[in-house]
């Protein structure tokens, strides 16, 4: 595994150089886990990898209480007290004046001030010129190798298995609560599922009208939709699924919405493959549901990137006129949200293969599946 973390930092150092910067500085947890294999949760403390892109020395910087968790000997480990400026060891690695990339998105004011403006008896000590990295860094995590499908294979697989069992689980009078936390107890049971982090969101009735909500005490009724999302995060890599159940036979505008969806998905999926048009994907089912009549309640974007993160790029949207590339893997989730009325999403994890695509959570998802 350390080969591959090197060879991780090997690609960011090329772009990295090509983008004219002579240091890389990172302080995203879960970039640094892609760069390094060290999985850490700071809190509010610093954590940052310092990478040379002349030499190709790498510098982790860590609270001691994380200290021993770099193995690979190729990235000198740092480690700061709780007392002490952990700013200070990193300045002190940056003596000269750099050009250096930062990952802006997860930069925060104290610490960008702390780049920008090091000051000592009135006098600026740093000559530091700061261009933002974050793009260059996500695109490196776009496309995935066998290791990294396959792990996200695996947690959609564990989400088909959740799906099967809450299915049986759900009667007329449960909460969405009930429901969530039924969830979480089949996934962290789950062997190699990672508990740092909860994505659950079930949501019933008129609820289901809220693409994103929170599940809360509403008990479900007969002929309600119940729309059910939750990302797996197995061996620190994510699904992100959701299905609409119905507690019994529903309002007949329910059947006509969900098949629309459904018919929207499906067009959706069909369109990917390397080198088609990421736009094409969204407008493909967002024609099947405006035609349907539906486009004004198809409120957000076709999909998402998947990875270590539950979004990363690419955002499949019809803006988006990039193509895809072979191992990306996405997200393709198009819904119809009725204010007062309910709401219907259907998603799957798709990877982009050498011929088109592939869904990695085959749970079945026609109208009569759906109905309890």
């Amino acid at each position: 595994m350390q080969r591959i973390y090197k060879n991780r930092r090997k690609k960011l150092i090329v772009e990295a150089s090509s983008e004219g910067l002579d240091k890389s500085i990172i302080f995203s947890p879960l970039s640094i886990y892609y760069f390094t294999g060290v999985k850490i949760a700071p809190y509010e403390r610093m954590l940052a990898l310092l990478i040379d892109n002349k030499t190709g020395k790498s510098s982790l910087f860590l609270p001691s209480l994380n200290q021993g968790s770099v193995k690979d000997p190729l990235i000198e480990e740092i480690s700061y007290q709780d007392n002490e400026n952990p700013m200070t060891y990193l300045l002190e690695r940056l003596l000269a004046s750099y050009t250096i990339g930062v990952d802006m998105e997860y930069l925060t004011l104290s610490t960008a001030n702390a780049l920008f403006n090091d000051i000592e008896n009135g006098e600026k000590i740093h000559a530091l010129k700061v261009k933002d990295l974050s793009n260059t860094i996500l695109r490196l995590r776009m496309c995935k190798d066998e290791d990294e499908v396959l792990k996200i294979e695996q947690a959609s697989a564990y989400a088909k298995n959740i799906y099967a069992h809450i299915k049986e689980a759900m009667y007329i009078g449960i909460s969405e609560k009930e429901i969530a936390l039924e969830i979480v107890k089949k996934m962290w049971l789950s062997p190699g599922v990672i508990s740092d982090g909860i994505v659950v969101q079930v949501l019933c009735g008129h609820n289901a009208s809220n693409p994103h909500g929170y599940s809360g005490d509403y008990r479900v009724r007969k002929g309600d939709p119940i729309t059910i999302d939750f990302g797996v995060n197995y061996q620190h890599y994510w699904s992100d699924t959701t299905r609409t159940f119905f507690m019994g036979k529903p309002d007949q505008k329910f059947e006509e919405i969900y098949n629309v969806v459904l018919e929207a998905q499906l067009a959706a999926i069909k369109s990917i493959k390397p080198g088609a048009l990421i736009c094409e994907t969204d407008l493909a089912a967002r024609k099947v549901i405006t035609k349907a009549g539906y486009g004004e309640y198809f409120i957000h974007r076709t999909g998402h990137g998947l990875g270590i993160d539950i979004h990363e790029l690419p955002n499949v949207h019809n803006q988006n006129t990039e193509c895809f590339q072979e191992g990306q893997v996405i997200t393709i989730e198009p819904g119809i949200y009725m204010p007062n009325f309910g709401g219907v999403r259907i998603e799957d994890d798709v990877v982009v293969t050498k011929q088109g695509c592939q869904i990695l959570n085959p749970y079945p998802k026609t109208f009569e599946d759906m109905i309890l």
